[in-house]
């Protein structure tokens, strides 16, 4: 049924839990699937004909799967049709979405992800599972199979009877004609040989570590942008403070992207005290397409400077986001030489990919990920991580909506809603790549409080979700453990994060009441700040210039 008519949202989370708990069961258990002999569809009717193993050496597959239900996996041994789910006392029951054309459609209902398709055929319509690994591509026509790897395959040559050309794409040269859009492999490839955990990773969407999915972290990440300021407090307050706990029994936890001047540094200070990150988001907020290296590392290193003195919080502010998104090669250059760990500024489309890659190490080239960039090649080699902006897909379309902010006008909040428990669905059961909420502080009223919250109590009720800082992310890419172990080990920690409900944010962890610092004759204009630090001289350009220490 088409999303949102006839599906409540505790139904539809109930029937996607009890499909994610009946993967994880019926992945347990082993059969061979060793060479070009075991491959295909296999039943079992002695141990349980309500699944069916698939096997696939060449692309990694070996795993058990349901059959939909009124269908049964009823042969004995090897399926030699392709069809091993066979429809038991019923027989098609719905219209095929191609009329009478049979075939296997990808759709989207609100319910089912894109690891399913809707088959249609003589014995059977109804929804069909992709096997692990794989999303249904495209519509096609009899008994071709819809499904592709999530990771884009190189284009196979077209047999045309007498012998098989070998193009130029997939030869290793980027050659005239071709770029980062039709030949990735030979134009923006990265190079997994020398590339390789725990220094470097490539931008793809494999669990990192070749972690199975169901043993992976489903991190979720809360960013904010801009400023932190007294006025916004309040609702922030409430969506820390009333969190429901993760697997690891830890709170929210928020990473703001902070640009320099009018800020209540006291309130980032306090953000930091409870397990908070803080990342650079420039000084004046003012860089673009267009900036050049000088300006980025100006920009740049004020602000971090600033934050570090301000927020208290020196030698810790290891991350960055370019304002408006606007980044471009300088960027990374200046990131680099100042030595920043990661940036989070380049925007991640599920249809670039087929999926969302997990974090990167950004070196001679930025890929394209997402819309509206292009692949950017770097002139010299740089060492920056990149946390990709995901964007949410829309339940009603499945395409990409902006991932900052997401919509602010025209959507109800039980819309709002909708988009993030669709979007999480799809992170949790394809690659479990980190799900983020990007937003500005000023775009927060109550009802998106309210909104957040409900997301969060869906996403805790699953199974390894976790709440971390994007640092933190990094960090477990750089080292990646199992879901199990992580949580053994009490996630990243959660001493000291507990929020009180009752914090007016007017003093510091000290308890003594915070600095109040007027600059009249700074560069936007008279601003007062806030800081639990001493006040800057009034002479500084607050936001430019802050004492070192």
């Amino acid at each position: 049924r088409p999303f949102g008519k006839g599906h409540t949202t505790g139904q539809r989370g109930f029937a996607q839990s009890l499909l994610v708990i009946a993967l994880m069961a019926a992945c347990c258990a082993a059969r061979t699937c060793k060479g070009p002999e075991d491959a295909g569809y296999w039943c079992d009717r002695s141990a349980d004909s309500a699944r069916y193993f698939v096997c696939s050496p060449e692309a990694g597959v070996a795993e058990w799967l349901p059959c939909p239900e009124g269908t049964a996996c009823v042969q004995e041994g090897k399926v030699l049709d392709g069809r091993p789910c066979k429809p038991q006392g019923g027989g098609a029951s719905s219209t095929c979405p191609g009329g009478s054309e049979e075939g296997s459609f990808c759709l989207t209902d609100g319910i089912h992800d894109s690891s399913y398709y809707y088959a249609c055929n003589a014995t059977f319509t109804g929804w069909m599972h992709c096997p692990a690994g794989m999303l249904c591509a495209a519509n096609v026509s009899g008994a071709g199979n819809p499904c592709a790897t999530m990771i884009a395959q190189q284009a196979q040559p077209e047999f045309n009877g007498v012998v098989c050309e070998t193009p130029s794409c997939g030869n290793t040269v980027c050659e005239e004609g071709e770029n980062c859009d039709n030949c990735a492999d030979d134009c923006c490839a990265c190079n997994t040989d020398i590339c390789e955990l725990p220094d470097c990773r490539c931008p793809d969407l494999q669990v990192p570590g070749s972690l199975c999915v169901r043993d992976t972290p489903q991190f979720i990440v809360f960013t904010l942008d801009d400023s932190l300021d007294q006025e916004f407090w309040a609702n922030i307050q409430q969506i820390l403070a009333r969190s429901p706990p993760d697997t690891a029994g830890c709170q929210l936890k928020l990473t703001g992207f902070f640009e320099g001047g009018t800020q209540n540094y006291n309130l980032m200070n306090y953000v930091v005290e409870h397990g908070g990150e803080l990342s650079d988001h420039t000084a004046r907020h003012n860089t673009n397409t267009q900036t050049n290296y000088d300006t980025w590392v100006q920009q740049l290193d004020a602000d971090r400077s600033c934050l570090n003195y301000l927020a208290q919080v020196p030698d810790e502010v290891v991350g960055s986001r370019a304002p408006f998104l606007q980044w471009n090669a300088p960027m990374f250059q200046a990131l680099s030489d100042l030595g920043f760990i990661y940036d989070s500024s380049v925007i991640s489309n599920y249809e670039i990919m087929n999926g969302w890659p997990w974090p990167f190490l950004v070196r001679d080239l930025v890929p394209k990920i997402g819309f509206p960039s292009d692949a950017e090649p770097l002139p010299s080699a740089v060492n920056v991580w990149e946390f990709p902006l995901y964007a949410p897909l829309n339940p009603e379309t499945n395409q990409s909506e902006e991932p900052m902010d997401l919509p602010l006008t025209g959507v109800s909040d039980e819309e709002l809603l909708a988009f993030y428990m669709h979007s999480f669905d799809v992170h949790y059961a394809t690659n479990r790549a980190p799900f983020g909420v990007f937003w500005h502080p000023i775009t927060i009223d109550q009802g998106r409080v309210d909104v957040l919250l409900q997301f969060l109590s869906y996403a805790t009720s699953f199974p390894n979700v976790f709440y971390a800082t994007e640092g933190e992310v990094i960090q477990w890419v750089q080292n990646p453990v199992t879901a199990k172990r992580f949580r053994h080990q009490g996630g990243f920690g959660c001493s000291g994060n507990a929020y009180p409900a009752d914090f007016d944010g007017l003093t510091c962890p000290d308890g003594a009441a915070v600095n109040v610092c007027p600059y009249p004759q700074a560069t936007w204009g008279c601003l007062t700040l806030t800081t639990c630090a001493a006040c800057p001289p009034n002479d500084y350009d607050v936001g430019l210039q802050c004492p070192s220490t």
